[in-house]
């Protein structure tokens, strides 16, 4: 029997490349299996038409740079799986709205889109940020309805501001008329008209806003700590006013109010205009008031008669496409 005679040094060769074969397989599956466990981020999301609020159906988003895309349902909502990267940008389009590209990371997993429309001047939004569920309110907002409105156009504006909850009154003449707010009037409350401070009635109780609710859209009061966001002077509160706003592609159209009243034998008259073309919409409004003095069953109020009279316009502009 022949004996077969291995070297020490042979023996030793084959057993190293063994082992060394070994450890750059399991390094080859640990690298594989660790870039398998990596992708696992997800993004969520829903979509929403900005004018409507309604969910968009069937919009298209896009991983930008990568062969990945989806649509949202009937409810508006869309996922991604499996993503192996932290951060993506996604395009999201649809026709007829403006697109947006969002950059996403991970620390939000939720995010809302707003699409606007072609025709709205704003850029469609992205929400991140999730609601406050701690259920404590620091703003109260109240404001007068559209009926409301009509029924004190022909009132001063103290005097419509008052038919909001918690408004009062503080007058020293038939035409001076100031709202009150927690006890506070005239530069502890802050007036604020079309985004402008309205600066006219901060002087005393002598001095009244002059504004003509009759040319008033929107006649909101804003309470509540969350009044410290427009300055010192809205310690009382905010009363926002904001007047009708022209929209485009309208036909001439408008509005004429005639008032009447016996005591003071005092009449008012007010009308407004509107039309609205493809790029440019316009709007003018004017109102005339002429009152004597008032009566009371025994005597004669003397010295509250008046005589006003107010205008306005405004128009709004469509950038032109480029």
């Amino acid at each position: 029997m022949r004996k077969r005679r291995i070297g020490f040094r042979s023996f030793f060769a084959e057993r190293l490349t063994c082992i060394w074969s070994i450890l750059i397989l399991s390094g080859t599956l640990t690298g594989v299996g660790a870039q398998v466990d990596s992708c696992t981020y997800k993004i969520e999301g829903q979509v929403f038409d900005q004018k409507t609020g309604e969910p968009m159906e069937l919009v298209s988003i896009q991983l930008v740079g990568k062969q990945m895309g989806t649509t949202t349902d009937a409810e508006g909502r869309f996922e991604f799986m499996g993503l192996c990267d932290k951060e993506n940008d996604l395009l999201f389009s649809y026709v007829g709205y403006k697109q947006v590209e969002h950059h996403h990371d991970y620390h939000h997993p939720f995010v809302e889109i707003y699409l606007a429309p072609n025709s709205l001047l704003m850029e469609s939004v992205v929400v991140e940020a999730e609601a406050n569920q701690s259920g404590m309110e620091t703003t109260q907002t109240e404001r007068l309805s559209e009926e409301e409105l009509a029924e004190v156009s022909s009132l001063t504006f103290g005097e419509a501001a008052s038919r909001i909850s918690g408004v009062q009154t503080i007058s020293t003449g038939q035409n001076i008329v100031k709202p009150v707010i927690h006890g506070l009037h005239s530069n502890r409350i802050l007036v604020v008209n079309n985004g402008l401070r309205h600066e006219f009635q901060n002087w005393g109780t002598d001095h009244a806003p002059e504004i003509d609710p009759s040319m008033v859209d929107r006649l909101e009061v804003v309470k509540g700590a969350g009044t410290v966001r427009y300055g010192p002077e809205a310690l009382g509160g905010v009363i926002l006013i904001n007047p009708p706003k022209p929209d485009f592609n309208t036909s001439l159209s408008g509005s004429v109010s005639l008032t009447g009243k016996s005591n003071g034998r005092s009449g008012e008259a007010s009308m407004q205009l509107e039309k609205g073309f493809k790029w440019i919409s316009l709007m003018g409004s004017g109102s005339y008031l002429k009152q004597g003095d008032l009566n009371t069953p025994d005597y004669q109020l003397t010295n509250t008669g008046k005589e006003e009279y107010s205008y306005g316009g405004g128009f709004r502009i469509h950038p032109l496409p480029e």
